[in-house]
């Protein structure tokens, strides 16, 4: 809006706020003005990693192993370095518990999305497969958002 139709605007406002036309009001102009936006506070400057999905699990029969990807993503506002990523089959124990893998999530700008791949040395569909990865397992990161960094496949076998 310009200058000039502003303050035309707020003449016109002010002579409809008056009783008689030949009659002077004073008017708030400040309470006036409609339309303008709400400042907006600034998105806070940290990395936030979550795990955007899950694709199903392949069979690498070459290695006898199943390969398991997950998209890590960025979601923060400043760059994330290399973390550590897990991936657990609750399904499956081994000698200390559920078995699991681990894989470095490479460092990712604001908005990035990395391909993260682990490795079970088994058919993790026995006969369902359930799986959690987690980005950042370990916490060694500082996120805008720790809550957010687990995500679950199901499937039927």
């Amino acid at each position: 809006m310009s200058s000039k139709t502003l303050l035309f605007t707020l003449g016109a406002l002010a002579l409809a706020a008056c009783d008689s036309p030949t009659e002077p009001k004073t008017v708030d102009a400040e309470a006036m003005v409609v339309g303008w936006p709400t400042p907006q506070p600034m998105p806070r400057l940290c990395p936030d990693l979550v795990v955007d999905s899950i694709l199903q699990p392949t069979w690498d029969a070459g290695n006898h192993r199943s390969v398991i990807t997950a998209m890590i993503r960025n979601a923060g506002y400043a760059s994330a370095p290399s973390t550590i990523a897990r991936v657990i089959d609750p399904s499956t124990l081994g000698p200390t518990g559920p078995q699991s893998a681990i894989a470095t999530t490479p460092a990712l700008g604001p908005g990035a999305v990395a391909t993260v791949t682990f490795y079970l040395p088994y058919w993790v569909f026995n006969p369902n497969a359930t799986l959690e990865v987690t980005a950042d397992y370990n916490n060694q990161l500082a996120e805008c958002r720790e809550d957010n960094n687990v995500r679950n496949f199901e499937m039927a076998g």
